[in-house]
């Protein structure tokens, strides 16, 4: 993007909008005023030829976050991790599980 002073950012370089606000929706919908794009680049990936999806609870956090690390360091990685404390769902609730962590994976 350039910017009205004539800078060219290119700091919106992130893999996923996990990092805060989606920057490119300001840009977007600023009509040119915050800058203009001038240069997109889009990475493509092959379609796996399955998908696989699945959740693993984990009686605490520990155990979650050794899970995790297990799966990023295989040769095929997920492509989706994703940590998230259960006490308000209601499904773990309605299991009688309690307090428990789940880990869910994007194959």
């Amino acid at each position: 993007m350039v910017t009205p002073r004539g800078i060219v950012e290119k700091n919106c370089q992130v893999p996923r909008m996990s990092t805060g606000p989606d920057i490119h929706h300001f840009i977007m919908g600023s009509e040119g005023i915050l800058g203009v794009v001038t240069e997109v680049t889009i990475k493509i990936r092959p379609l796996p030829e399955y998908q696989k999806y699945g959740s693993v609870v984990f009686p605490n956090f520990e155990r979650g976050v050794a899970c995790l690390r297990e799966v990023a360091k295989q040769v095929r990685r997920s492509s989706v991790l994703n940590s998230c404390k259960y006490t308000s769902c209601n499904l773990v609730q309605g299991l009688g599980l309690g307090v428990c962590w789940c880990s869910s994976l994007d194959y």
